[in-house]
């Protein structure tokens, strides 16, 4: 299990260092790009870009350009590794404590009440019990499944609310919303 979590780790860094090296490179090319938009934008609708230096332009221009979606992919990819055995000690601290309180089921006493007849001929009853035992905890891994599901679930509820939630508007807005700021 370690060795899958470190694996699971090692993939999120590899990731990691290439978002670096792709967004290094992408934002030398929107760099570029804006450069081109700004002479453009001199020229064409002085009036629009009137009240702002180049610099400025160019933040609101990678702020519009730059592809935020990587980052957001990568975050989540981390937090689903970050988050698993979080998770998983949360889900054993409820069955824990559930357990403590007397609000779970037995297994073995509900392994005693599965009836196994027909599905291995000349099986003594000790053996049933183990066969209904590990079905009973296969449905209980059931639990654990869910569980992590539900804790990925509302990683990506958390991130793709904020994506969109700081999603930037057109350029033209962005300037002009830029200008009245000051």
């Amino acid at each position: 299990m370690l060795e899958t979590y470190m694996g699971l780790a090692a993939i999120v860094l590899l990731a990691g260092a290439w978002f670096i090296w792709w967004s290094r490179k992408t934002a030398a090319e929107i760099a570029a790009d804006g450069g081109e938009e700004w002479v453009r934008l001199n020229t064409s609708d002085p009036d629009l870009v009137a009240g702002l230096d180049e610099a400025r332009f160019q933040s609101i221009y990678r702020r519009v350009y730059f592809p935020r979606f990587p980052k957001y992919a990568l975050a989540i990819g981390a937090a689903f590794v970050a988050a698993l055995p979080l998770t998983l000690a949360l889900l054993a601290a409820v069955a824990g404590g559930l357990e403590a309180i007397g609000m779970s089921a037995d297994a073995q006493n509900i392994a005693r009440s599965i009836p196994v007849e027909g599905s291995i001929a000349g099986v003594s009853r000790d053996e049933q019990e183990t066969i209904a035992l590990y079905y009973v905890q296969d449905v209980v891994k059931f639990y654990y499944y869910f569980g992590v599901i539900f804790s990925w679930l509302a990683i990506i509820f958390v991130a793709m609310r904020r994506f969109h939630k700081r999603r930037p508007g057109y350029l033209r807005e962005e300037i002009l919303a830029a200008k009245a700021e000051g």
